[in-house]
């Protein structure tokens, strides 16, 4: 589990300074968006800092349905990655499949 805590914080410091580096905007949001995890209306690093707080036991979600990125009915580090991978324009719409 340790292993895991540190790559989710590694990945995480590493959008974080792409977005600081790139000088990207957040993604505005509607109200109960799919991957606005903290609901403050807008998709950005916090969500995913949310959700590896959630996944860690220290964060409780308030919608678990705009949590769950890949829809298969349950919350994960692949949500995760998943919500990364927006945030960076890996992926460019939610929910994702594949």
């Amino acid at each position: 589990m340790k292993k895991t805590t540190k790559k989710i914080m590694s990945a995480l410091s590493i959008v974080l300074m792409m977005c600081l580096l790139l000088n990207t905007a957040p993604m505005k949001a509607s109200a109960a968006i799919l991957g606005d995890i903290n609901g403050d209306n807008t998709i950005n690093i916090s969500d995913a800092i949310a959700l590896g707080r959630y996944l860690s036991g220290q964060y409780t979600l308030s919608d678990y349905s705009i949590s769950d990125l890949n829809v298969n009915y349950v919350i994960d580090v692949v949500d995760q990655q998943i919500l990364l991978a927006f945030l960076v324009g890996i992926i460019d719409s939610l929910p994702y499949s594949n």
